[in-house]
Parts: C-alpha cells; sequence; structure tokens
C-alpha cells in the first residue's frame, strides 16, 4: 500500500527531511558488498502493530516504569484535524493497554516523549498551512498516566516563522533539554517540568539552514546535537549552560546528515546517519576530533543510519533502513573500532521505516518507526522487540574505503592497460592520462564506477613514453606513473 508522498515532502519537515531530499537524485549508488548481510540474525521476541485505516507512524518510544512501552507519533486514522499527534501506551508483552490522540484542525505529530514526576511529557510540531498564514510551533504535552491532557506550553514567534522540536533529553532532575529547528538554526532549549523556558540558545547561520535530529546527554552534564546543514552533516558539543565547545561538520555530499548519536564509556561520541548512499558512522574524541568513519551499504539501495545507541561494552546498536525502498528495519551491531559484527533485517513487502532504537533494562531492544506492510492501514506504527545475544562472527559487512587509490598492470604496457580504482564513498571520478609536460593527453573515465577495474586502450597516435594517470573525486586526487611502450 502507497503512502501519500506529497504528504511527506510537505509536512514531515523533521526527523526524515534530508532523506526525502535524496529521493530528488538521480540514479543509484554502486556500493562494495561481501556476501549475505546477515552474520547472525537476532531472534525477534515480538512484534505489534497501532493504528487504523490511514497512516499512523511512530516517531520515539520509551520504556515505562511498569515495563511497559509508550510510543509517539502521528495519525491520520484518529484526531480532530488530518494529522494529530498520538501516543501509544503497552504493556511489557506489547498489548496495547491506551491510546490517545491530541490536536486540532491544523497538524500536529509528536516527535518526542521522556517520562515526568507523573505521567509524560510530550514534544509536539505544530503546523499551520491557511490561505496566508504559515508557521511553525512548539508544542509541550503533559499527560497523566492513561494519557489524559493536563496541560500543554506552546512556543510560537507567530506567523512566517518556523520552530519546532525533534529530540528531547532529561537534563538535571526537574529539567529537560529540547532539541529543535528556529528558522534555519539549530535550537536549544532548557525548560523545567511544568514547561516554563529556562535559557534558550540558537546555533549557526539562519542562511545554512541547519536542522538538528538529535540530542543525547554526556556524562560531563553537557550534550551534543548533531543534524545536516544542507552541506553535510554537523554534530555540536555544548556544555550545562548551552555554550558552544566545538563544532564538526563532515561535507561529502549535500544530502549528507547525522541522525543519531551516542556516547562511549571513554567520552568519546558517536553519531550516524546518511553518507553518500550509505549508512554513515563517524567516531570522534571528546574534543571532536575525527577518530574513525566507516560506510555500510546495500549494493542496489540508499541506506541510512536512523538512531543508535552504545551498550555496556560499548558496541554500536544502530537502526538502520534504506532511503529508496524504506522496505526494512534493519538492525546493525558496529564494534567499538568500526568493523561490522552482526546485523539482522525485518520486514515485509511494502516499505517499512524505524525511527528510533533504545534498550531495555534487560538489555533487550527495540525498534520503532511504520509499517505499510504488516497492520490494518496504509501504514501502522510498529515495534519490534530483539534479543541482542548475538556472538561475534567473522562474516561482516566490509568497510568502505576511506581513501582514492590507483594501481595499473602491466607496467610497462604496450597498448591495453588494466586500471584498478578504489573510490571511497562511492563519489564520482575523474580520470585522465598526462604527459611529462603536465598536459592532459586522453580523459580515461569520468563518472561514477560500476566497478573497481577499468579497462583503457591508449590512442594510436599516442607515442612511446612516460605518463601520468591522475584520478580525482571531490575531495582527494591520486596519481600513478605508467609506461607505454611499443
Amino acid at each position: 500500500m502507497g503512502v501519500d508522498w506529497g504528504m511527506k515532502c510537505d509536512f514531515l519537515q523533521t526527523r526524515i527531511q534530508s532523506v526525502f531530499n535524496l529521493l530528488k537524485r538521480v540514479g543509484f549508488a554502486l556500493l562494495l558488498w561481501g556476501g549475505s548481510v546477515l552474520a547472525q540474525t537476532p531472534d525477534t521476541l515480538f512484534t505489534r502493530t497501532f493504528g487504523g485505516e490511514q497512516n499512523d507512524w511512530f516517531f520515539d518510544v520509551l520504556q515505562t516504569s511498569d515495563s511497559g512501552m509508550i510510543a509517539c507519533g502521528f495519525s491520520r486514522t484518529w484526531g480532530n484535524g488530518e494529522q494529530d499527534a498520538y501516543v501509544v501506551k503497552t504493556d511489557a508483552q506489547g498489548n496495547l493497554e491506551w491510546q490517545q490522540t491530541y490536536g486540532t484542525t491544523d497538524r500536529e505529530q509528536a516527535v518526542a516523549i521522556v517520562a515526568a514526576d507523573v505521567g509524560y511529557l510530550v514534544a509536539i510540531f505544530h503546523r499551520v498551512f491557511t490561505t496566508g498564514e504559515s508557521r511553525s510551533e512548539t508544542w509541550l504535552l503533559r499527560i497523566d498516566e492513561n494519557g489524559d491532557s493536563v496541560s500543554t506550553t506552546i512556543y510560537s514567534l507567530g506567523t512566517g516563522f518556523h520552530i519546532y522540536p525533534q529530540s528531547i533529553v532529561e537534563a538535571e532532575p526537574g529539567y529537560l533539554m529540547l532539541a529543535g529547528v528556529w528558522t534555519g538554526q539549530v535550537w536549544l532549549m532548557k525548560v523545567d517540568m511544568t514547561g516554563d523556558s529556562i535559557w534558550s540558545r540558537r546555533y549557526g547561520s539562519p542562511s545554512v539552514s541547519e536542522n538538528t535530529m538529535r540530542i543525547t546527554n554526556l556524562q560531563d552534564g553537557g550534550y551534543v546535537l548533531v543534524g545536516d546543514a544542507r552541506d553535510g552533516g554537523f554534530a555540536l558539543r555544548v556544555n550545562a549552560d548551552g555554550d558552544s565547545l566545538w563544532w564538526f561538520a563532515r561535507v561529502v555530499d549535500p544530502f549528507d546528515e547525522f541522525m543519531g548519536v551516542a556516547e562511549t564509556s571513554d567520552g568519546s561520541i558517536v553519531v550516524g546517519g546518511v553518507g553518500v548512499f550509505d549508512m554513515w558512522f563517524v567516531k570522534l574524541s571528546a574534543d571532536g576530533e575525527l577518530i574513525w568513519e566507516r560506510y555500510f551499504g546495500d549494493p542496489d539501495l540508499w541506506d541510512f543510519c536512523g538512531d543508535l545507541l552504545i551498550d555496556d561494552q560499548d558496541n554500536i546498536w544502530a537502526a538502520c533502513g534504506h532511503v529508496f525502498d524504506f522496505d526494512d528495519f534493519i538492525l546493525l551491531r558496529v564494534s567499538s573500532d568500526g568493523d561490522s559484527v552482526a546485523s539482522g533485517a525485518w520486514g515485509g513487502q511494502s516499505g517499512d521505516y524505524v525511527q528510533r532504537i533504545i534498550q531495555l533494562a534487560d538489555g533487550r531492544i527495540v525498534l520503532a518507526g511504520y509499517s505499510e506492510s504488516y497492520g490494518a492501514g496504509l501504514a501502522d506504527g510498529w515495534l519490534v522487540w530483539v534479543d541482542t545475544g548475538l556472538p561475534i562472527e567473522d562474516d561482516r559487512l566490509p568497510v568502505l574505503p576511506e581513501l582514492l587509490s590507483l594501481s595499473a598492470f602491466p607496467n610497462p604496457f604496450n597498448s591495453t592497460l588494466s586500471i584498478s580504482l578504489d573510490v571511497p564513498l562511492y563519489q564520482e571520478v575523474m580520470l585522465s592520462l598526462y604527459d611529462l609536460l603536465g598536459r592532459e593527453v586522453d580523459v580515461v573515465y569520468r563518472g561514477r564506477l560500476s566497478a573497481n577495474t577499468i579497462s583503457y586502450v591508449a590512442p594510436a597516435a599516442l607515442s612511446s613514453g612516460v605518463y601520468f594517470l591522475r584520478a580525482s573525486t571531490n575531495s582527494q586526487s591520486v596519481l600513478g606513473k605508467v609506461v607505454l611502450l611499443k
């Protein structure tokens, strides 16, 4: 069953905004793939879908004090308008206890939920689309343990301005940190449990149009926010008072973004997202210096990491999927040094999209998102409970190359040369032949490689001598000397 693509691109300027921008691009990534993705599939304990006849999605999920789950997103099946915020509460076995919608005749979606002293606080993205008026607002909704609304605090700048939430974490007891977007800038606000703002900060430039995706707590009391700045992914570290400590930006492709972030036991930061059609992982030091960078992917699809967590062994558990088809929930386990060690996938014949990953007190993992393959409607909120007791296997996803490299055989050559190229991130590559005076005498290849080896036949008019092959991408170049003997 299809999902209303117009609605996606029109309204959801939230967790998947840049993912849909990728759909506008032409062509497919041609990625390395060494055998099966499944080193060993984690055991699926059970799954549950929630929703009605229309589109109903989950963006966040939280384990409750009674070992149940509470998930939030939006519903187009129930509510007061076209799309309302949607919250579902289950017991420990995933059975529905209650569900509620919250909203007006405009559009709302619940993007994040946290536990309060009594009940829960829900961050809601409220958007108004009417003739002559367009604005986005942040609502902080307080609900009791039965889902009944207690109070709502609204943060708004009025017509023509857009401030909306993306993620919430608890700060010190009695306070929350709300991260989102303030008319094109990264936005961070500290609030108390009644919704009163303690302080509000903005970072970046409105002309760049930054988009915050996630925030995480740090051991020192600070925070890291991640997202995209139109020209690549960013990670921003701030202290407990919101002062900026460092900004890490990785510009490889304009549609790249970071979507998940977590801290390791030694204070390093791991971020994940989508980088040039691949699941993208970057590990940073506490000071924001690059430690390693990894890419994993399917040969025929655009892949992404939507969220991640770090377990007590510093393994990275990442909720991943395919951008182009949205056809699976993928759970990827990556060791602390960046090697893929295990993965599993769940999904049907239609689109299934993962948004959130959490680890329960007993070590199990829960994935949250939506499914078009299962459930009652066009798309239903989907929760998947997974047993993470996996041994490390030797059958692993390959790590894609980080450095551009070039080799040629035979060398010297008579007329035909076999050129091998390893291109990082599967960027477009320009390969040319130059003489000793630095003049370009032939263009060997231009474009995105479909294979690692190019067979080159020298033009008949080319004389014997020493030449140089130069391969270049948008970020690297490399030279190789070859000798033509006729």
